[in-house]
């Protein structure tokens, strides 16, 4: 079992945990439904869930009837997995720039996290 976390830029920002507040309570529930799978299998975890993408960045994939959620992540030691934002998919490639935004999180993550360790 992986725990799930979300990245912590401030005590106030939290770019997952807001992205996911902002949906309506349907797509928030379809959003936990993956969190879950996610917690539960991890690495096994495959398409059509889930999709490596770059760099260690996997992304989180919730489709609704007419929407395209991801959730952007990666995995820290201790088997802990690391959520760092969501965005609505509105075309058919995930944009670059939010997977560069999901680079520049976990580069920031892992940065503090050693830190923290010296």
């Amino acid at each position: 079992m992986f725990t799930i976390r979300y990245l912590l830029l401030s005590s106030e920002d939290i770019p997952a945990k807001t992205f996911i507040e902002s949906l309506d309570v349907r797509l928030r529930c379809k959003v936990f439904v993956k969190l879950n799978l996610l917690s539960e299998f991890g690495y096994e975890l495959r398409e059509p869930h889930c999709k490596y993408l770059v760099d260690g960045i996997y992304e989180l994939r919730i489709r609704d009837h007419i929407l395209s959620i991801r959730l952007f992540y990666f995995y820290l030691e201790n088997q802990s997995i690391i959520i760092t934002h969501g965005f609505i998919k509105k075309t058919t490639k995930t944009p670059q720039d939010q997977i560069k935004k999901a680079q520049h999180y976990k580069q920031t993550m892992l940065n503090q996290h050693r830190s923290l360790k010296s």
